[in-house]
């Protein structure tokens, strides 16, 4: 028996980035009977969904507060504190080390990589940024 319900609740936890949910949602699938390739193809599905909302700049605000920020060199700046929802794009607040607060802009040529699973974010230090 197939529950699009349950399908549904599968990918809409996928791009909530809900574990429990996630969890729940194959739990019932498996309940109804699906095989680990269905669930797998939605699991997949589920992941596109998460690929397109970064893409299209979309992450959730509440899974970047507390994020450990490097540069393009790796080297550990310090910590994402605020995001300020301007008009024309998100501004990121980051704490460093020495107790400075720094404004990113959120745009691609200045952040460069968002790592939602180890919780890290790599930014370009653009020209003047630091004066």
């Amino acid at each position: 028996m197939h529950s699009n319900n349950s399908e549904k609740s599968l990918i809409d936890a996928m791009k909530r980035l809900d574990e429990d949910m996630v969890l729940s949602s194959v739990c019932q699938l498996i309940e109804h009977g699906y095989d680990k390739y269905a669930i797998f193809n939605l699991l997949d599905a589920g992941t596109l969904e998460v690929g397109k909302l970064f893409e299209n700049g979309e992450y959730f605000i509440a899974d970047l507060i507390d994020m450990a920020v490097y540069d393009e060199k790796d080297q550990y700046l310090g910590i994402l504190t605020n995001v300020i929802e301007t008009g024309a794009n998100d501004v990121y607040e980051v704490k460093f080390e020495d107790g400075r607060e720094v404004l990113f802009p959120a745009i691609k040529q200045c952040i460069l990589d968002v790592d939602m699973e180890g919780r890290e974010m790599k930014v370009h230090i653009m020209d003047g940024l630091l004066d």
